[in-house]
């Protein structure tokens, strides 16, 4: 395994995540960009969307995402802010809702974003 790789496997939440996760903070730091398509970001919200991922680990991969210069993710990053920032993504004060109610509001955006990105050329 190599850097990209590990980091392909890291985002895309491959089953041997964790093991790419050690790989990739063992290596030295390298100098190649990632290109993040539109058929990664799809996936990883279908495993959302079918509760393979949890709300809290989406909203996590998307920080990753966002903080991470070797990944090239501009045509997506107002998509991944409201990921990362679901408070912001929600459009109201979440802090006296439950938690279930939070994971409805999450899940519908969740579905409105893959619609949108379904639909992108």
């Amino acid at each position: 395994m190599n850097q990209y790789q590990a980091l392909f496997k890291i985002v895309t939440f491959a089953v041997d995540k964790d093991d790419a996760i050690d790989f990739y903070l063992s290596c030295e730091i390298d100098t190649f960009k990632f290109s993040f398509t539109k058929d990664i970001f799809l996936h990883v919200l279908m495993l959302s969307i079918n509760n393979e991922i949890s709300f809290d680990e989406l909203q996590e991969w998307a920080c990753f995402l966002d903080c991470r210069e070797e990944i090239m993710t501009e045509k997506y990053e107002d998509y991944l802010y409201a990921l990362s920032n679901p408070a912001l993504m929600n459009g109201e004060d979440m802090t006296n809702k439950s938690v279930i109610i939070m994971s409805e509001l999450k899940r519908e955006k969740v579905l409105e974003i893959f619609a949108c990105l379904q639909n992108e050329d």
